[in-house]
């Protein structure tokens, strides 16, 4: 039998650092290869990790919020699989080793810094004491605060003890502070608190990007093309198509661009894949890592996977699955470090032309504008048709223009004959 241990991955370019935020399994718990067995806190939100070998937990290493570097050991498990290939970490805790008991959020953590308090201090709320942003805020307004004798019931004292609510922060209606005032203020507070989450979310989600996005432009020598593509066939194709189809089952024409896009990739390897240890590694499955904007700002890019392999109406399910995932913080680890190339379509937002930036290690980005009519020759005459503007930046380290205008062409021609991408 063999002892497995599971790392923290990187989910991302950008990713140094993580927590485990909820452990999904136990000691003594058996696990399959794919088995989702952890929540890991990062800057783009929870993402649900898979273990990749069968087997059973034999220890729990790093507890729950407790922030670790990338390649820190999370767990052993036992395995009968042989380790192939195995490479350990340089950054990995050996398993005799603890790892502090101080819980906090990344939040909370954050804040204790640029207020300098000392968070073993300070008492958390959460489950097990885990300390929150709100806890370091109540621990500096009452250490701020001048103490002094403040009116208040019975009752209002009783809850504010139970919910460790600093009376001399409440401002009653009256000249005695009542049940109700903390009751309101207990509301009050919540609401700050989620905003303040919020921002700081999208605070961290920004930066996470800036750094993987400057790291790229300065690694990565970029190159970009454009082509117009008339999508007269396409959309024609897809209204006869969906008059068919019931509503909830119907296709949108972004499904058509991304197997399109996978399909290309066939004919021209060296935009699949990743530059690393300075070579390529082209990868022999293409997933296209779908951009997704976020509604409380930010954006990220999970993956469909084996897109060249399946129907349209799987991507169209997959796909939809996906967003609604992304948008609720329930994608899975492999979802945000397997996609090998990117596509952006930015058409709803009323953009014609998209020049992205590639995301490291990956070597190239698809992106499309959005639909719109240009009059141009057909038959000897002249007419209107609908065109759309992709665009391909990748980088030069690894193809040039001659093969990057390859595979526009043959996207060209692909969505051209909307019946080869079924």
């Amino acid at each position: 039998m063999s002892e497995y241990k599971f790392t923290m991955p990187s989910l991302g370019a950008d990713m140094e650092v993580g927590q485990i935020v909820k452990w999904l399994v136990k000691p003594g718990d058996t696990v399959k290869r794919g088995d989702i067995v952890a929540v890991v806190e990062t800057a783009k939100g929870n993402i649900e990790i898979e273990v990749w070998h069968s087997g059973t937990v034999a220890q729990i290493v790093v507890e729950t919020f407790v922030e670790v570097p990338v390649g820190t050991v999370l767990a052993v498990i036992d395995s009968e699989e042989k380790m192939i290939g195995e490479v350990k970490s340089t950054s990995s805790v050996p398993t005799s080793q603890k790892p502090p008991r101080l819980r906090a959020s990344p939040s909370a953590r954050k804040i204790a810094r640029e207020l300098r308090v000392d968070l073993h201090k300070v008492t958390g709320s959460g489950p097990h004491g885990i300390i929150h942003r709100k806890d370091v805020e109540k621990f500096v307004t009452i250490a701020q605060k001048p103490s002094k004798r403040v009116k208040a019931s019975p009752a209002a004292r009783k809850l504010a003890k139970e919910m460790n609510v600093d009376l001399a922060s409440i401002s009653p209606k009256g000249k005695v502070i009542q049940r109700q005032d903390v009751l309101e203020a207990l509301a009050q507070h919540k609401k700050k608190s989620k905003k303040s989450d919020v921002k700081e979310q999208q605070k961290a989600m920004r930066k996470a990007i800036a750094a993987a996005m400057s790291r790229s432009k300065k690694e990565i020598p970029h190159y970009y093309l454009g082509h117009r593509i008339n999508m007269h066939e396409a959309l024609s194709w897809l209204e006869r198509e969906n008059s068919n189809r019931p509503l909830p089952s119907r296709l949108i024409y972004a499904v058509l661009l991304v197997k399109a896009t996978a399909l290309a990739l066939r004919k021209i390897p060296e935009l699949n894949g990743f530059y690393k240890n300075g070579e390529f590694v082209p990868s022999e499955q293409i997933n296209v890592g779908m951009a997704i904007s976020l509604r409380t700002g930010g954006l990220i890019a999970p993956a469909l996977f084996d897109v060249d392999k399946k129907n349209l109406e799987q991507l169209m399910t997959e796909f939809r699955d996906l967003v609604k995932r992304a948008r609720r913080n329930k994608l899975k680890g492999a979802e945000m470090t397997q996609p090998t190339v990117t596509l952006t379509n930015l058409g709803e937002k009323g953009v014609e032309t998209v020049f992205g930036v590639i995301y490291p290690p990956q070597v190239a980005l698809v992106g499309f504008g959005s639909v719109t009519q240009h009059v141009c020759a057909v038959n000897n005459g002249l007419c209107s048709q609908p065109f759309i503007h992709a665009s391909l930046a990748a980088d030069h380290r690894v193809s040039d223009g001659h093969r990057g205008g390859l595979f526009l062409r043959e996207l060209d021609r692909l969505l051209q004959n909307p019946q080869q991408l079924c």
